[in-house]
Formats: structure tokens, sequence, C-alpha cells
């Protein structure tokens, strides 16, 4: 018995930075759970929140609105009508605000249009990869699922977002440089990635909801460009219609 007390008293002192180790570890991440915010969005308002970003092909603005016109839920929910010419890259998003980059983020949103294999995705601001071409934080997108049907409502969910950049971060490294890493990576926006063919969209969004959202560190917010609003995002320039006959060609 008193060999039994004396071991245990041998391994009493190591262990206990263990412990504390572990009680601390517990405590920062039921901390940071705790300071997650959800984020909702029923598109109610009149103001449209949803812009044009990239895209190789010529396209045209014809409406953009808060529509009351088959909402998915609530009265209203945001649509806009894009005529398309041929290309490969025809992309809308929303800012959500800058988040950390953690497995437990989610967002999902309600999407209805008029034609399939729309994908929902989350951009995030790397501000360690650097582009060889302009010198500056690069942003990448995650993706998430795609629209199987037309002209009904879908749900398109997105997250996972830590696996899915280490998944992509051997390519980064081949693209960017090997020095490249996803430090104080920041999820900042919502894009909806629309182009299949040439031709219409008419696409409605409603019930957008963000889950797990943590502020970056204050370091991380004041990199050289704030993640929260991507300059290369440009507000889409509304054309009206013409009020009789065909729409115009494309180009």
């Amino acid at each position: 018995m008193a060999d039994l007390d004396s071991t245990r008293s041998s391994y009493a002192p190591g262990r206990r930075p263990l412990v504390c180790l572990a009680v601390s570890l517990a405590a920062i991440v039921i901390a940071a759970h705790a300071c997650a915010a959800t984020i909702e969005e029923s598109f109610e308002g009149p103001q449209t929140t949803w812009m044009v970003a990239e895209s190789d092909v010529g396209h045209r603005l014809v409406s953009h609105t808060r529509s009351r016109e088959t909402p998915h839920r609530g009265a209203a929910c945001e649509r806009f009508i894009l005529d398309a010419s041929a290309g490969t890259t025809l992309r809308v998003q929303a800012p959500i605000g800058a988040a950390r980059v953690i497995d437990e983020w989610s967002a999902s949103i309600w999407v209805r249009a008029d034609r399939p294999d729309i994908r929902l995705s989350a951009r995030v601001h790397l501000p360690n990869f650097l582009s060889p071409k302009t010198g500056k934080p690069i942003d990448v997108l995650v993706p998430g699922t795609i629209s199987k049907d037309s002209d009904r409502w879908e749900l398109l969910e997105v997250g996972g977002l830590a696996t899915g950049l280490q998944r992509q971060l051997l390519a980064l490294r081949a693209e960017h440089g090997p020095r490249g890493d996803l430090t104080n990576a920041v999820v900042t926006h919502l894009v909806l990635e629309l182009y299949s063919s040439p031709g219409r969209y008419d696409v409605s969004i409603d019930d957008m909801l963000v889950e797990g959202s943590i502020e970056p560190m204050a370091a991380v917010a004041a990199t050289e460009q704030p993640p929260g609003r991507d300059p290369a995002v440009r507000q889409a320039q509304f054309t009206a219609p013409t009020p009789t006959g065909p729409p115009p060609p494309m180009s």
C-alpha cells in the first residue's frame, strides 16, 4: 500500500500541467462557442444586398429587386434577372462580415431559379497567400451544394471550411508559392455560382442562415485588404428592359 501511495505521489506533479492544459483548452473551446454568432436574413426590407462579382461573360442585369412574388417564407425575397452570353464564370455574392475559418461554421440559403446547377460557395480571404501577379492576398471559394431542379425552392448549404481549405492547400502552393499558409483565414461572403450556359437567369434568394460565426482577431481585421468588402466586387448596373420586342442580342 505504501508503494502504491508513493507511485501516485511521484506521478502527480507531472500530471498537473497536463490537467491544467486540458482544462485551459476546454475553456477556450467553450468560450469560442459561447461567442459564436448566428446571422439570419429574411430579405424583407427594400434594400438589395447581392452584387455581381467575377464574370467573364457579357451580361445584362434586367431586374434586381426585393420581390413579393412567390417568396419562400414571409412577404418578400431578393430576385434578379440576368441575360448572359457565352463564357465560363458568372457569380453573385453577398457580404456576411468577416468570421474565423472553423469547421463549426456553416451557412444555408433557399434558392429558386429557372435553371438547375447553381452552386452555393463561401469566399475565404487568405492574408498569408500572396498572388505572384499582384502581390496582394488572394481569395478562394470553398464549394457547397448545387441545385438540382428548376422553378422550385431548394436549400443550398456550405460548411466544413477548414477541411475544404486543407484539400486545396497543395494546389494553392503550386500556384502561389510554397510559403503560403492558411493562418488567419477569414470567410467574408456567400457566393452563388450561376453560369451553366448562355441565356437568361431568373434567380430568387430567401432565408439566409449563417451559424458559428466568430469574429477574427483584431490583427486580422487590420490587414491591408479588409475582408468585409472585396474591392473586386462591383455593384451591378441596372439596365431597364425594352418596353416592347425581344431583348437586344448578346455580345
